[in-house]
């Protein structure tokens, strides 16, 4: 057996998981949108962030408004009618009120001129 042989094999296989790493992360970040918030934005925090919760409890509570940003993903929260919230939220724990505008998806054309043919009808 040659020890080159299996060197040569070695550095390939390193290669190989470098470049898979690489890609990867390359897919993953193209499909990541980031989360920021500005000083009075309108945002919903997770319920059970703040304590535990039942079966049938919604999963957000809120509205609150973002008082001050703290760090890279820190918030300081108010409610609406004024009294602050005494601690800090990650922006995992919030979400916006008003979602980002997503693309829209192509519809068949049957199905837009049947919505447009209902809405003119009535």
């Amino acid at each position: 057996m040659n020890i080159d042989f299996f060197e040569e094999v070695r550095e390939r296989a390193l290669v190989r998981a470098a470049m898979y790493k690489v890609r990867m992360t390359k897919a993953y970040d193209s499909k990541v949108r980031p989360k920021n918030f500005q000083v009075g934005d309108l945002v919903l925090r997770k319920t059970e962030a703040s304590g535990p919760i039942e079966k049938l409890d919604s999963k957000w509570e809120g509205p609150y408004k973002v008082t001050e940003i703290i760090g890279t993903g820190a918030y300081k929260l108010q409610q609406i009618d004024g009294r602050n919230i005494p601690r800090t939220w990650n922006i995992e724990n919030l979400k916006n009120i008003i979602p980002e505008v997503r693309r829209q998806k192509k519809f068949p054309f049957w199905l837009v001129s049947s919505v447009v043919i209902g809405r003119i009808e009535q």
